[in-house]
């Protein structure tokens, strides 16, 4: 009863990783959905300098870093061009992603403000926001890979409706989620 939740957090990307990789690790974060936070879904591996990996990845030249951000080279092509995808689809979801952030400092704060029922309620509908962004974020991974082998590219023109309808569906729960909390 301590009010602390566990999440797993899972690293999809590195410069190594193959198509197969991934897929199989979207079906292991699948079962583990409700306890992901949807950032992790793809999360990239940031390697501590000086660490084997670090080494090894600049052994290998897969790794180039500027300022504070890393830029890896994929040792599978596809996986390269599965990763750029998914910076697409960042952009595409960024206003999702700002409203979960505000959303989550938001109950924060309201957890020294309002009654225990309050704060109970807001802490199900953050996890039920978390969990659909889960979602969508392993559908959008499954899409691009499934993209990626059939096309051997992707344009990012193309948003399939299933990802369109999640989206504002999301939207929709921030927004109505928004008004009761003023």
């Amino acid at each position: 009863n301590s009010g602390i939740e566990p999440h797993f957090s899972f690293i999809a990307f590195d410069p190594y990783v193959s198509l197969d990789e991934l897929k199989k690790g979207s079906k292991i974060m699948r079962k583990f959905a409700n306890n992901i936070h949807f950032r992790y879904v793809t999360a990239p591996l940031i390697p501590f300098e000086g660490s084997v990996i670090w080494k090894n990845l600049m052994k290998d030249n897969l790794i180039r870093q500027e300022g504070d951000k890393y830029f890896f080279k994929f040792v599978n092509p596809d996986s390269g061009i599965v990763w750029d995808t998914i910076n697409q689809f960042k952009k595409y979801m960024a206003d999702v992603e700002d409203f979960s952030r505000e959303f989550s400092n938001k109950i924060s704060l309201l957890n020294e403000d309002i009654n225990n029922e309050e704060t109970a309620k807001f802490k199900k509908i953050d996890k039920e926001l978390n969990f659909r962004m889960t979602s969508s974020w392993l559908d959008i991974l499954d899409y691009s890979i499934e993209s990626v082998r059939k096309n051997k590219s992707y344009l990012f023109t193309d948003i399939p409706d299933k990802i369109k309808k999640q989206h504002d569906g999301i939207l929709k729960m921030f927004n109505r989620t928004n008004k009761m909390m003023y």
